[in-house]
């Protein structure tokens, strides 16, 4: 035996007579050697450098050539993951889907499904029964296991529905928030990019509203994608928009100030004479009279738990009347921020899903949207509160039934 790293003789190994021909197994484990004049092969097993085996032959052996074994490739299909291992060993996929196994035995896979995910089917076995497929390997072979996704994208906290709460979650673990599970990322993984990103917690939020019908569903890179992260903390801020004059400037400026904390304590001395058994939930608003565009603040107060952190309003579910006046746009205050919103002027109706992500908001006002004037009249904001769904800071559903909600009336004269 020769050290081929030293060109040196290691060992000298006693075989048949007239040693003609020698063959090297792939992995260097076995030196098979033709011996000529004794009609035989000798197995040399380079472990130990001594015969382990000899093999007669025909006459006068001078040539040997190492067949590799049949191979047994296994494949992965569907939407789920699992790992499969063979009986004898050699396949464990897994980091492992292909192994040779010489002598033509039959090979026994088992199919174990992970914890998120159902065993579906074989393909290519000549017997199965159940999660087991027997493949007999006299040629190499290939044979396919199907696994299913139990994972329902957008039902991240495994509730059965996907609504705002969802989305905020999927928030949370794209700002670093918290920790997910493998489930919770496999269910904000909407778009299906190994990521979970604000564009799935935007998704899952359309969905919920009813602005879009199905998930999941592929953004392309000219859309959502490039709304990146640090816009969304730009989005918090929030704009003054252009007064028509400098004294209603002057008093619009601050009034963007005044005007939550009034509502804050106004919403907590309202829920302090009626005794607060529930949560309230209520509009306020400025006038349009003078310049034809005001705002309509959404607020909250007694909300528990850490208070109101997801709200969402689905399917048109907050109407008013749309002779009166328009809305132009809509923003998250106090930390939250709107994830996706439908505006339809001409029905008088919007939907909206808005979280804050960091925490939230016991008593105080949360969504402001922007009027412009279309008439002159009175017009009532509505929600419809079968179309309200409520979330509090450990992202657990606020009960609609124990929140009141009230409408607000608009005059212009």
């Amino acid at each position: 035996m020769i050290d081929t790293a030293k060109d040196s003789v290691v060992a000298t190994v006693s075989v048949g007579i007239g040693p003609h021909c020698v063959a090297v197994t792939p992995d260097g484990s076995r030196v098979y050697v033709a011996n000529y004049g004794s009609n035989t092969v000798s197995v040399i097993a380079t472990a130990s450098n001594s015969v382990v085996d000899t093999v007669s032959v025909g006459n006068g052996p001078e040539g040997l050539s190492i067949v590799p074994p049949p191979i047994l490739t296994v494949n992965k299909a569907g939407t789920g993951s699992g790992t499969v291992t063979s009986l004898p060993s050699g396949i464990n996929c897994g980091p492992t889907c292909s192994a040779g196994f010489t002598g033509g035995p039959t090979v026994a896979l088992t199919a174990t499904p992970d914890s998120s995910s159902t065993f579906a089917s074989w393909s290519g076995c000549d017997s199965v029964a159940g999660n087991k497929c027997s493949v007999a390997m006299n040629v190499s072979r290939s044979v396919t296991a199907t696994f299913n996704s139990t994972v329902n994208k957008g039902d991240v906290n495994g509730d059965g529905q996907i609504n705002v709460t969802d989305a905020r979650i999927c928030l949370q673990i794209a700002l670093g928030f918290i920790q997910p599970t493998d489930k919770q990322k496999q269910a904000c993984d909407v778009n299906g990019d190994g990521q979970v990103t604000l564009a799935d917690a935007q998704e899952i939020a359309r969905f919920a509203i009813g602005q879009i019908g199905s998930l999941p569903a592929f953004i392309s890179s000219s859309g959502v994608l490039a709304f990146t992260l640090p816009m969304l903390l730009l989005g918090l801020v929030g704009f003054v928009r252009k007064r028509r004059n400098s004294a209603m400037k002057w008093l619009r400026k601050r009034v963007i100030f005044i005007l939550p904390l009034l509502m804050g304590v106004g919403l907590l001395l309202t829920a302090c004479s009626s005794g607060v058994t529930t949560s309230v939930l209520v509009f306020s608003h400025t006038s349009l009279a003078q310049t034809g565009y005001g705002t309509l603040t959404l607020g909250v107060a007694g909300m528990p738990d850490g208070g109101l952190a997801s709200i969402e309003i689905k399917n048109g579910g907050m109407s008013f009347d749309p002779s009166l006046f328009i809305v132009t746009g809509i923003k998250g205050l106090h930390g939250f921020t709107v994830l996706a919103s439908v505006i339809d002027n001409s029905a008088g109706k919007v939907s909206f899903a808005a979280v804050n992500p960091s925490g939230g908001t016991t008593t105080g006002s949360v969504i402001e949207f922007s009027l412009a004037q279309k008439g002159i009249g009175s017009s009532t904001v509505k929600i419809d509160t079968s179309k309200l769904v409520l979330g509090d800071a450990n992202n657990i559903a606020i009960p609609t039934g124990s929140v009141t909600v009230r409408s607000e009336t608009i005059s212009i004269p």
